[in-house]
């Protein structure tokens, strides 16, 4: 699968091959994006090694079904996406999307949006209905899934959350 994004930015998925092949890349794009304030799961991973070895756990996730999206301008990483289903029995046509990173270079040129188009088109693919996220409620993402069409379905004070000091909102979007 391939999307087109900004003028010379592409958007397709790696395969669990190219994301071992491309590890040091990925960390790189996930470490610029913490580095500059971009909370993930992922913390702060102290480089390289805690984001290398996120990203080869990442590859390890993709033979259980989730799928890593990445934007490339002029062959390099420059942002990335993840899709998983859900953690849910009951909600089977449910994805969630997960750690979406643009290096600081390339944002505000529509990296983001496309790699979001991109998921909501494999998530489709894939017979899911209903897309859902979790973001930062301080965070830049929140402006990023308000503008691009999410609804904000729920917020999560810090104090429920393994990472004391992080209100959380929650943003489905119906496919």
């Amino acid at each position: 699968m391939s999307t087109e994004g900004c003028s010379t930015t592409r958007v397709r998925e790696l395969r669990e091959s190219e994301i071992r092949e491309r590890a040091g890349e990925l960390a790189g794009v996930l470490f610029d994006a913490v580095s500059g304030g971009v909370r993930t799961a992922f913390a702060a991973p102290r480089w390289p090694l805690d984001a290398v070895r996120g990203v080869l756990d990442l590859a390890d996730a993709v033979a259980r079904g989730t799928i890593v999206l990445v934007a490339e301008h002029d062959g390099e990483i420059v942002g990335s996406v993840q899709l998983r289903p859900a953690r849910s029995e009951v909600a089977p046509r449910r994805m969630e999307l997960s750690t979406l990173v643009v290096h600081h270079r390339a944002r505000r040129r529509g990296v983001a949006s496309a790699l979001t188009a991109a998921a909501e088109e494999a998530a489709r693919e894939r017979g899911c209905r209903i897309l859902s996220v979790d973001t930062a409620a301080d965070g830049e993402g929140r402006h990023v899934y308000d503008r691009l069409g999410f609804a904000r379905v729920r917020f999560v004070p810090a104090l429920a959350l393994a990472q004391v000091g992080v209100d959380t909102i929650s943003y489905h979007k119906v496919l």
